[in-house]
């Protein structure tokens, strides 16, 4: 899955030195809290239940591929062979592509207003399917509780 966030966190020297259990930990010690949550969402719409081990074993180990707004020098119908900031591994095309926040929406001309084809996955909360890609909320546990993060989690696993 390709997960489409608009800020990329600072990454610590020696970075991809680390293995995915010291990744995980540099991230929140560089960057915070708020960090924390979004990589325990991830980890949660990949793993489900087991996202406590998903997120020290598999969370950089390729099968994400992360893209931020802040790191694009090319347009994105452009960068199906540019390197993933967090994993350092080249990216590739994702079977599944979740655009977090409005900002990543819009680098998608994606509208849910305009949009005929998009379906509402959860109507309390701004989430919407399209082919395979996920448009939600930012990535936070007020905008994406369990249950929608659950939900999301089969989607992508089914």
């Amino acid at each position: 899955m390709a997960v489409n966030l608009p800020n990329a966190p600072v990454l610590p020297r020696g970075y991809s030195t680390l293995d995915d259990t010291d990744k995980y930990q540099a991230i929140i010690n560089e960057n915070g809290n708020h960090w924390r949550k979004i990589l325990i969402i991830i980890s949660k719409i990949m793993a489900g239940k087991d996202w406590r081990d998903y997120r020290y074993q598999s969370l950089f180990s390729g099968e994400v591929q992360w893209q931020f707004l802040s790191c694009q020098t090319t347009p994105s119908h452009q960068q199906n062979h540019k390197r993933d900031p967090l994993t350092g591994k080249v990216s590739t095309s994702a079977a599944w592509s979740l655009h977090a926040g409005k900002l990543t929406w819009l680098e998608q001309d994606f509208d849910p207003e305009t949009s005929k084809s998009a379906q509402c996955i959860n109507s309390q909360f701004p989430c919407y399917l399209l082919q395979q890609k996920i448009f939600s909320p930012y990535l936070d546990y007020r905008q994406l509780p369990n249950a929608l993060t659950e939900h999301l989690h089969q989607l992508v696993k089914n």
